[in-house]
């Protein structure tokens, strides 16, 4: 056979007039099925008018008569609302339909009754474990949610039993099958948004770390393009523009925050890079220039050498007429002389 699958019924409840809090209650209708049955007919109002009061078989309305602090508040009488009324859907009174489940703990239901197979309409909620009631009343149900507002209800208890403020049943019912699946479905829900939201939280933050090391990376290639450059220049310009390319790269590795200071720095750069193309330009005219000369030196010994010795000739011919000469002019002084 299958378990039977246990119901649901709900007490909207208000505190002194305050707005209504919903308990959540589960039938154990498994162990006590008379029981657990009666109580759903009287939270439902389905079972129309009693026929000992001739009031609506319906816990509307009613109020919790009776609230002892750090013991139980009672409640279900319908028809006089002091605990002397009220009547079961099966006509008057009922027998106790077993003892099986004790008072073990907070929010467990019990049936009120004034002795041995009196059980009516009238129930308590316990606030703590009451094990001195086991085998006089019969449990048939537990609160599965809003046991927080029974806490509320046993604040306004006295020892004595009556409130210190009305607690009224505003509305109760069944809860249905779609409520609880919907209800399931909403939780689902939340925990789903709960888990994307967290799962889209720490992808934002692997995001934005990612973007933070593509940006240090950035930087890095930055300062290293700069340094290269900056080496560069130095090696191909002379001592002056590479002890001034050395002070200008410093500051730019220390302050590369501000873009200004990125854009004067780069352009300094570029000028002085010009500069250095230019020189480059300059030292490799002298160098073609001296290595022409050089060559035109190499090529020309031949040349040099006829000139200088046809210039040697020419002079070694000049002296010969020179001396011819000075030799004629002495022999004619020595003519004139003899004569």
């Amino acid at each position: 056979m299958s378990k039977i699958k246990n119901p649901l019924v709900f007490l909207d409840v208000s505190i002194d007039g305050d707005p209504v809090e919903k308990i959540v209650i589960e039938l154990f209708a498994d162990v006590v099925p008379k029981t657990a049955e009666n109580f759903r007919m009287l939270c439902t109002g389905e079972k129309g008018i009693g026929k000992s009061t001739g009031k609506p078989l319906h816990y509307k309305g009613s109020m919790f008569h009776r609230i002892i602090k750090g013991f139980m508040a009672q409640g279900g009488d319908f028809s006089k609302g002091n605990g002397t009324g009220g009547e079961s859907i099966y006509g008057g009174k009922f027998a106790d339909e077993n003892f099986k489940l004790g008072h073990d703990g907070p929010g467990i239901l019990s049936m009120a009754n004034s002795g041995p197979n009196t059980n009516g309409s009238q129930f308590f909620i316990i606030f703590k474990r009451q094990p001195h009631l086991d085998g006089k009343h019969v449990v048939f149900g537990k609160v599965v949610k809003g046991l927080d507002i029974v806490k509320k209800i046993e604040q306004v208890g006295t020892m004595d039993g009556k409130a210190a403020q009305p607690v009224k049943v505003v509305d109760c019912g069944e809860v249905s099958e779609s409520k609880i699946q919907d209800g399931k479905e909403i939780g689902k829900k939340k925990k789903s948004k709960n888990v994307s939201s967290s799962e889209d939280d720490s992808d934002g933050k692997l995001r934005g770390r990612r973007k933070k090391s593509l940006k240090d990376k950035r930087k890095k290639r930055k300062r290293r393009y700069s340094s290269s450059e900056s080496y560069s220049s130095d090696s191909d310009s002379d001592s002056e523009s590479g002890s001034a390319s050395d002070s200008d790269s410093s500051p730019y590795d220390s302050s590369s925050s501000s873009d200004g200071r990125h854009r004067k720095k780069r352009s300094v750069k570029r000028d002085k890079r010009q500069l250095g193309r230019k020189r480059k330009d300059v030292r490799r005219e002298k160098k073609r220039s001296r290595r022409d000369k050089r060559s035109r030196a190499s090529e020309s010994p031949s040349n040099a050498e006829s000139e200088s010795a046809s210039s040697s000739s020419s002079s070694g011919e000049e002296k010969d007429s020179r001396r011819g000469s000075a030799r004629k002019s002495d022999l004619g002084r020595y003519l004139c002389h003899l004569s």
